[in-house]
């Protein structure tokens, strides 16, 4: 059974990919009427799973004529996380940052969800504990290489 925070965040990135322009605006009580749980529960899975580094702006504004406006943003292959892992000055990236990209790059259809656990797994904090004070510069080296050598492929 999948938690209601999940259930939320399907539910949006279902509503988002029927929209024409990748764009929903909703209120929050309605959601929160929707799935029985407090507004806080929705600000959560907002601010968690609809993020800048996922690809997404979330606009609100509180109160009795308040909304919610959810965009998704388009990713460029010269401009957003490529350019990033091309760019030599980037050396380090976290194990959010690194989950983020990689959620990003699936969703765009870019890597297979079966790429994207083997990268995971590959750049995940278990499989890195070893490495200690250079796990962050190792997992960017790591990520770097996968996601260029797919570049390369296309």
């Amino acid at each position: 059974m999948r938690s209601k925070a999940e259930a939320i965040e399907q539910y949006l990135l279902k509503i988002i990919s029927l929209s024409e322009d990748d764009m929903v605006e909703l209120r929050r009580a309605d959601l929160s009427c929707r799935f029985s749980c407090v507004p806080s529960q929705i600000n959560y899975v907002l601010n968690t799973r609809f993020t800048m580094q996922r690809g997404y702006v979330v606009e609100s504004r509180r109160g009795g004529g308040g909304y919610l406006r959810i965009v998704k943003l388009p990713i460029e292959k010269e401009h957003d996380f490529i350019r990033r892992l091309t760019d030599p000055d980037v050396t380090k990236i976290s194990v959010q940052e690194s989950i983020n990209l990689v959620y990003r790059l699936v969703e765009e259809g870019f890597l297979t969800k079966s790429e994207a656990r083997m990268i995971l797994s590959v750049t995940g904090s278990s499989f890195l504990a070893r490495a200690h004070e250079e796990k962050d510069a190792l997992r960017m080296d790591l990520l770097r290489e996968m996601i260029l050598t797919k570049v390369r492929e296309k």
